[in-house]
């Protein structure tokens, strides 16, 4: 395996990625879940249905007003109806509240998706191979399943995507891909 030194992902797009990389870096502690409320979940046989379904849909409601333009996002009463979810429109301004309350109005996460992203973007920006090799479809469709167990949430994003990105990279048996990769790692320390 030659030596690739921090030179090798250097140049503009490469200070770019990295740049945004030591950004998400920075902002992923601030928004990990608390070990404490996680073991609680876990430890709970039963979660009261009504607050679960709540939460989601006011998550839901949430994420819309981020991604969405303001004409393509369903009224209150549209998403409650078509959830079935047992709870009233008060209800979800008050849980909509708590919740904000509880993200202190930073409703932009970095996610391991975000993570995903850009390590994926930084891995084929500075490969010589196929641009196809490495599936971006099937990283997120894994980061999913991934995202469905609560194990998985006590993982920092950034690791838990990186971890993604490995198993895939050494898959595919590619010492190049491996090499660009090992380098991310040591950046992301």
């Amino acid at each position: 395996m030659k030596d690739l030194g921090a030179e090798y992902l250097a140049g503009r797009e490469g200070v770019q990625l990295f740049g945004l990389l030591n950004l998400y870096l920075e902002q992923e502690q601030r928004f990990q879940p608390r070990e404490k409320g996680l073991s609680l979940i876990e430890a709970t046989p039963e979660v009261k249905p009504k607050h679960l379904s709540c939460i989601g849909v006011c998550c839901f409601l949430l994420a819309a007003r981020i991604v969405e333009e303001e004409c393509n996002i369903p009224s209150t009463h549209d998403v409650i109806r078509i959830s079935q979810c047992k709870c009233t429109a008060s209800d979800i301004k008050r849980m909509e509240k708590i919740i904000s309350e509880k993200l202190h109005y930073e409703f932009e996460a970095t996610t391991a998706l975000n993570f995903l992203h850009l390590y994926h973007t930084i891995v084929l920006c500075h490969t010589s191979e196929r641009k196809e090799i490495l599936s971006l479809d099937k990283l997120e469709a894994q980061l999913k399943a991934c995202c469905c167990r609560l194990t998985f949430s006590k993982a920092k994003p950034s690791i838990l995507a990186l971890c993604l990105l490995n198993l895939e990279v050494e898959t595919l048996k590619s010492i190049e891909l491996l090499e660009i990769l090992l380098l991310v790692k040591k950046h992301s320390k």
